[in-house]
């Protein structure tokens, strides 16, 4: 049986044309149609692979962060796994791990980034939020969510929590779970990041 190609699927076209299509051969895109076409090729594996990408930090999660430790409690469980899955557990979890001991300065120089944090001021819970927060008004229920992130992180050994000097603030120190973590995503990500690239202006 012929297979229809792409174009023609789903189409009722007339026996005389289906014809002439089969004989007349197709002219390749040229100037600005080829350019919107690759555009169009080059938005959709970017936008694949952002998929993907969130589908990496879950699936690390799920097959190996969730079954190293027992959450007695079944709702605690739930609630503790749900915080972590989500898009904003990444970044405040991608913060923690940047400033943490595990991160080398020099490792920090050569990646182009800079910590949050300092040694006379750490990251803590409030100054994650005011980073976060879209105003002042959001910064108590950014606040109220980064604690639940990061109370669900110290559950499951990504964050250990520490009394800073003689303040109420406590400083998020990244583990060493966490950084075995980031390593894992970035092995699973690389190759996703790299066809990314390829599919750029000069990849296609």
């Amino acid at each position: 049986m012929a297979k229809l190609s792409i174009a023609s699927a789903g189409e009722t076209t007339a026996p005389d044309k289906m014809a002439a299509s089969t004989t007349t051969p197709l002219m390749p895109q040229t100037g600005s149609g080829a350019m919107v076409a690759n555009e169009t090729v080059s938005a959709l594996v970017t936008i694949t692979g952002m998929v993907d990408i969130a589908g990496v930090w879950q699936g690390l999660f799920i097959d190996t962060v969730f079954p190293e430790t027992t959450i007695a409690h079944g709702k605690n469980r739930v609630t503790f796994q749900r915080r972590l899955l989500s898009e904003l557990a990444m970044r405040v979890l991608m913060i923690v791990w940047k400033d943490s001991e595990h991160v080398c300065d020099n490792a920090i120089d050569l990646a182009g980034v800079s910590r949050v944090g300092t040694d006379c001021a750490p990251i803590n819970c409030h100054n994650l939020a005011k980073r976060m927060a879209a105003d002042v008004d959001d910064l108590d229920r950014q606040e109220k969510k980064i604690q639940g992130i990061v109370k669900a992180a110290e559950a499951y050994g990504l964050v250990i929590r520490e009394k800073f000097k003689n303040t109420r603030q406590q400083a998020l120190r990244g583990t060493d779970r966490l950084h075995r973590l980031m390593l894992e995503i970035d092995g699973e990500v690389r190759p996703i990041c790299a066809e990314i690239a390829a599919s750029g202006p000069g990849g296609l």
